[in-house]
Parts: C-alpha cells; sequence; structure tokens
C-alpha cells in the first residue's frame, strides 16, 4: 500500500499498531535446507534468501579483555569481563569492515534518538525518506580473518596468531580452534574447524603505490554537533511511536556516508596501517589503526573520505563514528593506534548500498572474495590480526555478507561469540556483481534478534540520501520479513550451551 506520493509502504499489516512488532513469516532455515544442501568449493550451501534474521541472539558470560601490551617484548595482559543484556556481547561498541573488490556507495546508521554528528566536506544537510524495503527513497580481512573451509559451513576466522615471544619472529602464527554450527539437509550439526591455510602475515610498513597518482581527497572538516534531533513532524513511513526496542520514538541518523557526493558524517575511515602516516607499526603486534587514504589502498596521515572507488582485493575498510575514544569509552588501546569509538547498543540499524564486481585480477589468498562484517571494537583497538585481542574468548563477531572461495557468487552471515553460542545460516545471499543493492543490518533488543535483508527490487537500486530520522516501525519492517517473496526469508535460532 501507499502513504503519500514520496514512496512506498514500508510497514507490513501491523503497520497501524504501535508498540507491536511485525509478525514474522519467516520459513525456518530447516526448513529451507530440507533436501537442498549443495557443496561447492568446500562450503555448503541451501537456497538462495533475501533475508535472514537470526533470534534468540546474545546470552550473559565473560571474556577475555586484554589490559595491557608490551611493544617491546610482546607480552599481553588479560583480564575476565562480564557481559550480559539483550544481544550481549553484541550490545557493546562494534567496528564496520569492507573487504574488496567492493564498491561502497551509501551507508546510514540509525540509532534511538541522540545527537547527530559533525559533517564533514561541506555538503548542505538532506532530508528523506527511507525508501527501502519498499523504498529507500530515490533522490539527489586484506581481511586476514582467513575464512578459508574444509568442512560444512566451514567458516573459519583465522585471526593471525602474533610472534613466538622467544624467537621474535611476527611471520610464525597459528590458527585457533573453533566450534562451526550449521544447518544442512534438516539437521543441525557442529564440528571442531581447526584447518589454517598458509598466508602471508602482517608486514613492516611500506609507502604506498606511487605508480599514479589518486585524486586529491576530500579535505576534512567537521561541524559542531547539530542539537538532538526530534521525532519526525509527520512521518512519511508511518506512525512515529516505537516498538518495545526503539524507547519509543525516532531513530535518529547518527552516521552518513554517500560515494557519489563525497559527504560524511559521523563516520571515521580506518585501516590496519599503523606506520603509513599515522598509527604505528610494531614487530611484536604489528600494524595499529591508522587513518586510511581515500583510495583504500594505503595509510594516511588525516581523517579522509573514501573516495567514490572499488576497494580492491584483500584490502580493508574499517569504519567507526567520529567520536575519538579516552579512556573512558574504548577500554584498553594498543599504544599509537588511530581509535575512535565504534557503535554501542543493543538497537542500532545500519543501511548499505554496495555492489561486490569481480576482480579477476587479485591477488593473495582473499582475491576476489567480497566480505561486509562487523567486530566487537576492542579487537581492532588491540590486534586484530593476532592473539592479543579478546576475539577467541568470544567478545563477538558478526559476518554479515561474506563469501568464502574466490570468485564466489553467494555471500553468507555467520555469528561467533561466546563459547557454545553459535549461529551461520546456510541459506546465502547472491553476490550483487552487476549493481547496487541495499541491504539493512537490524540489530533488536526487543526481540532478541539480528536481521539482514536485502532491500526489495528496484528500490534497493535507486540514488538518493537516506533520511535523517525513522520511526521504530519503519525499523521493524525492516527486522521482518515483509515484502520479502515467499520463500526467500529464513529464521535460525541460535544454537546455546
Amino acid at each position: 500500500m501507499k502513504i503519500d506520493k514520496v514512496g512506498l509502504a514500508l510497514l507490513a499489516s501491523a503497520a497501524d499498531t504501535t508498540g507491536a512488532a511485525v509478525v514474522s513469516r519467516a520459513v525456518t532455515s530447516r526448513q529451507l535446507c530440507q533436501g537442498k544442501s549443495f557443496e561447492e568449493n568446500g562450503n555448503y550451501y541451501c537456497k538462495a534468501v533475501q533475508h535472514i534474521v537470526y533470534n534468540d541472539v546474545g546470552a550473559a558470560g565473560e571474556y577475555k579483555q586484554v589490559t595491557y601490551m608490551d611493544q617491546n617484548s610482546g607480552e599481553c595482559r588479560f583480564e575476565s569481563k562480564p557481559f550480559s543484556g539483550p544481544l550481549a556481547p553484541f550490545n557493546e561498541p562494534m567496528s564496520l569492515h569492507f573487504r574488496g573488490p567492493l564498491q561502497l556507495k551509501q551507508m546510514a546508521v540509525y540509532m534511538p534518538g541522540g545527537q547527530k554528528s559533525g559533517k564533514r566536506d561541506g555538503g548542505t544537510e538532506e532530508t528523506g525518506r527511507l525508501e527501502g524495503e519498499h523504498h529507500i527513497r530515490a533522490r539527489s580481512h586484506q581481511h586476514l580473518h582467513q575464512r578459508q573451509n574444509s568442512h560444512p559451513h566451514q567458516h573459519q576466522q583465522f585471526h593471525q596468531k602474533r610472534h613466538d615471544a622467544e624467537k621474535g619472529d611476527v611471520e610464525k602464527r597459528k590458527c585457533p580452534e573453533e566450534w562451526v554450527t550449521a544447518t544442512i539437509d534438516g539437521k543441525t550439526v557442529s564440528w571442531l574447524n581447526d584447518w589454517c591455510p598458509g598466508y602471508t602475515s602482517t608486514a613492516a610498513p611500506t609507502a604506498a603505490p606511487s605508480t599514479a597518482a589518486p585524486p586529491k581527497p576530500v579535505a576534512a572538516t567537521t561541524t559542531a554537533p547539530a542539537p538532538s534531533a526530534a521525532a519526525p513532524s509527520s512521518s512519511p513511513l508511518g506512525k512515529a511511536g516505537g516498538t518495545k526496542g526503539s524507547g519509543g520514538g525516532a531513530f535518529v541518523r547518527t552516521g552518513y556516508y554517500d560515494a557519489t557526493s563525497q559527504k560524511a558524517e559521523g563516520l571515521t575511515f580506518l585501516g590496519n596501517l599503523g606506520g603509513q602516516g599515522s598509527g604505528k607499526w610494531t614487530p611484536t603486534f604489528g600494524n595499529t589503526l591508522s587513518y586510511i587514504n581515500s583510495q583504500a589502498m594505503g595509510g594516511a596521515a588525516e581523517p579522509q573520505i573514501l573516495a567514490d572507488t572499488t576497494i580492491s582485493s584483500s584490502h580493508e575498510v574499517i569504519v567507526m563514528t567520529d567520536k575519538k575514544c579516552d579512556s573512558e569509552t574504548c577500554g584498553y588501546v594498543q599504544d599509537g593506534a588511530v581509535a575512535y569509538q565504534g557503535f554501542a547498543g543493543a538497537d542500532k540499524t545500519f543501511v548499505l548500498e554496495f555492489s561486490m564486481p569481480h576482480d579477476a585480477s587479485g591477488t593473495g589468498p582473499e582475491a576476489d572474495m567480497p566480505a561486509i562484517w562487523m567486530l566487537n571494537a576492542q579487537i581492532p583497538y588491540t590486534s586484530q590480526y593476532g592473539s592479543c585481542s579478546c576475539w577467541d574468548t568470544g567478545c563477538g563477531e558478526f559476518d554479515i555478507f561474506e563469501t568464502l572461495s574466490p570468485g564466489s557468487t553467494k555471500a553468507k552471515s555467520t555469528f561467533h561469540g561466546p563459547p557454545g553460542v553459535l549461529g551461520g545460516d546456510s541459506n546465502y545471499f547472491d553476490r550483487p556483481v552487476g549493481g547496487t543493492i541495499r541491504v539493512a543490518v537490524v540489530y533488536d533488543s526487543a526481540t532478541l534478534s539480528v536481521s539482514v535483508k536485502v532491500l526489495n527490487g528496484s528500490e534497493g537500486m535507486r540514488d538518493g540520501a537516506f533520511p535523517e530520522a525513522i520511526s521504530a516501525d519503519d525499523i521493524q519492517a525492516l527486522l521482518s520479513d515483509s515484502a520479502v517473496p515467499a520463500g526467500r526469508s529464513s529464521s535460525f535460532k541460535m544454537v546455546h550451551p
């Protein structure tokens, strides 16, 4: 149904009710996989879907938090940190990561209430209507988590292990064993994944390639934060009243990026490139966080806005807020690292517009393997690719949209959380090779759910800005399977000990 002249209705049949979540029609992952699983390049897949919702997310427990790193000796100290609450530990501040080949055209971050952050690159403030789901309105691991595989849905995170302190060799790493859970032929199965391929370890910083001068980066200037945003005077998507997880009001756009206009507000682009212009490199822990240049090909001395470009194979861009860390907000940060606060809270929504074109020229273990994922922000603050982080003890990673083999056209999602808390749907998303799609990622405390949803049809292909605020009912519609074709929505219940 249409709500006004500008766009299609986002809300499902529950649109006229406030404070009530949209009822899910999603088919369980088990049902979708029944008799349909197949193997491809060592990974098992079931069915292409447009929506996956993970239910019963979160637990109470503790992980080992880094409290000290000695960059001379390689000593790393930990202490236990308890966690609890809805979606824990995924309610803690998280970083957002993009691995090429990937072109990020737009992204928006929505939080309940709150303040808008400063904007960069002097564009005027824009208002609009969220037209995705049906409508986002038309308007003008190198990720060395090496997810190589040897078992069904053998999605292994190969955190590089730092060197043996006695030998001082940063290239000697080991891969952690990890329990993996998947639904195959209607059965939930788990196995211990301890396979680890070879790869090139973190290297000392080198000068950025100079074969061609990149376009001049847009200067990064920040304006003063705007006052707290109020609920829209007239909600374009339905009632502004909230649902349980929303706090009862509007969700405010706290971060925004548009590649075409080179506008960025509330966001900072980083990389694991310490020693190149900013950050630091040590023989014990490798590269810290640094600013990344506009082409995502090297470090930078100051913040730059990601250019309207394709991130190359194996290169990684990390997105945080524009608020710098301090001793009260981020926990321990490795000395010299460029550290900004992550995206905190049990209720947060990300809308991403991107493509993942093929890259025949890519080299290395992750060539032509694009991915989007989130980490507990304490991991990159300390050592994203070494053992001196909280990752091994379950502080949290969510793989949102990840290909698992070179050239694959299938992208999976997987949770890595506390020991015994597992989730990885073998249903998959089609990789957007020929054009952009829009994907909504919703963390919802009221339903203990996290959803990844490809926004419907042509609406996901439109250009234009995202609105500055949307209602909590709109968030619930993004979380639900409204507008998803029958049989293209999967519901996965997390495994708990």
